[in-house]
């Protein structure tokens, strides 16, 4: 709260702050193909600060701490501490402390990416071309699709780290047996990249692993705040904790006067299966889980409250009798009169996923046809249900993991609209969308807005969008406007914090 104000003010007042001394940091260029200058320095005197520019966390599990040539990077919920050290310099004897789990030369400019969640945060502080393997091609991003296309990043979802002798494998089949490929064939051209560091999920196995635990958070801005930890390996700081710092505050400011606002709405967050999966622990039909601390599905009812809503996922002991949840605390397989009873008094509804594979845009009626068998639900019978669509990548799956942990404050933004429209007027969904009005004759209406729906452009025309590979992601920064009748002025405008925004979305360092 008000430290972060004050922190926030700080930052007003320095307004052109000089980062010519910062951080030594890549310099990509596109001229002729894709070239980087390391960030190394050309003489290192171990008795300066090589890292003027810093982070530190508010909120996420991880911690920092700066010495002069290196860093020591602890995440704190796996217990695993990394020593970062800058190029030309030596390496310090820190890094073979017997509690080190790895060492890195910084900044790293080829890494490997075990999720889509991070993409955002590579783009956002100019390193999507440090991303030479991914995980799969989850995402609208025009450029990380053109440099797929380019062969510069290699879209491996398939491909595992095998072994220190292996490497990166693919598995064979040699016995004519497809069900159970029996050899692991090395992957020599994944291998040649001769990737520096991974980020790395729990419960994957990776090369050079730097582990994240961005899921253990309870709170979507704490989960948004480990892009400071990518920054660290990247000496990004400058830009990177100046973009958290504002999108801090503005969360700070939308959720105060959503928190300010007296008549409470009430807020359910459902998700529906079609099918059953029961070797998965997952049967068909509705699922409500539970707020609960000791799982990171308290950060959907932490995202309701900061909204101003009541979050009614915070009790679900009405349901008990239903399917108990495998994956986390709450109910499945909840049958249509119960589900009514249950939310007889709620106001919002919120399908937290509505997924579909391309081309079956069809199947957004079919999910509308599920809401419709629920009529007695204020939500439903007035048309207050909402889903994270509204942005998608060419295989069918929403953004709104991703983009609502790179900005937290916009995504915190569509639920107050959700939940109170007439509270935010100039606020335009980036995340969610009005599910039940998003189907005109049995399909979403892609043909008359495309970029309004969850629509997805296909690889092919994403990759033409791409102009300069240079670009960085662009992110909503609309100006804050609230309209409250119960405040002495009708609206409440604030425009320091946008003009912040645009002035880090403008720094090119």
């Amino acid at each position: 709260g008000g430290w972060s104000r004050m922190r926030f003010a700080a930052l007003i007042l320095v307004g052109t702050i000089s980062l010519s001394a910062g951080n030594s940091i890549n310099q990509w260029t596109y001229d002729n193909g894709y070239k980087v200058s390391v960030g190394t320095v050309s003489s290192c005197n171990e008795n300066v600060d090589q890292f003027p520019d810093k982070v530190a966390p508010l909120f996420a599990k991880y911690g920092i701490t700066y010495k002069n040539t290196y860093k020591i990077v602890e995440n704190k919920v796996l217990n695993k501490k990394y020593v970062l050290y800058q190029r030309g310099c030596s390496r310090p004897a820190a890094a073979d402390g017997q509690d080190i789990d790895g060492v890195f030369e910084i900044p790293l400019s080829k890494v490997y990416m075990s999720s889509s969640t991070y993409f955002g945060f590579m783009e956002l502080m100019g390193e999507r071309s440090s991303m030479r393997i991914i995980n799969g091609l989850y995402s609208s991003s025009p450029c990380l699709h053109r440099q797929v296309s380019d062969g510069w990043t290699k879209n491996a979802p398939f491909t595992n780290w095998c072994s220190s002798t292996l490497g990166y494998c693919d598995l064979k089949d040699t016995d004519n047996n497809a069900t159970t490929p029996n050899v692991q064939v090395p992957n020599e051209a994944l291998n040649a990249l001769k990737i520096e560091g991974s980020f790395c999920t729990t419960g994957l196995v990776c090369k050079n692993p730097i582990m994240v635990s961005d899921i253990s958070e309870n709170n979507f801005y704490a989960a948004g705040e480990w892009i400071e930890y990518f920054s660290v390996f990247f000496n990004r700081e400058a830009i990177v904790g100046q973009f958290a710092d504002t999108t801090r505050q503005r969360w700070v400011t939308s959720s105060e006067f959503a928190m300010s606002i007296q008549d409470k709405k009430r807020v359910l967050f459902v998700s529906y299966w079609k099918e059953a999966y029961p070797a998965y622990g997952t049967y068909k039909g509705w699922e409500v889980k539970t707020c609960d601390p000791s799982t990171s599905y308290t950060r959907y009812c932490e995202l309701v409250k900061a909204a101003g809503a009541i979050a009614v996922n915070s009790d679900t002991s009405a349901l008990a009798g239903s399917t108990p949840s495998v994956y986390g605390k709450g109910y499945q397989a909840i049958e249509n009169s119960k589900l009514i009873e249950f939310a007889k008094n709620v106001d919002v509804i919120v399908l937290e996923s509505s997924f579909c594979s391309t081309p079956g845009y069809d199947c957004i009626a079919e999910y509308v046809s599920f809401f419709n068998n629920l009529k007695g639900i204020p939500a439903v019978d007035n048309k207050m249900v909402f889903d994270f669509g509204r942005k998608a990548d060419p295989s069918g799956g929403t953004e709104w993991l991703a983009g609502g942990q790179l900005q937290p404050d916009a995504l915190l933004l569509d639920v107050i609209k959700s939940v109170y429209p007439d509270k935010v007027p100039k606020h335009e969904f980036v995340f969610m969308r009005n599910l039940l009005d998003s189907v005109k004759s049995g399909s979403l209406d892609c043909a008359n807005v495309p970029t309004q729906l969850g629509c997805p452009m296909t690889g092919k025309e994403l990759i033409a969008k791409c102009t300069d590979l240079s670009a960085t992601v662009k992110l909503s920064n609309e100006d804050l406007v609230f309209s409250s009748a119960s405040s002495p002025s009708s609206t409440m405008l604030v425009t320091a914090l946008a003009c912040v925004m645009s002035f880090l979305l403008a720094l090119k360092h």
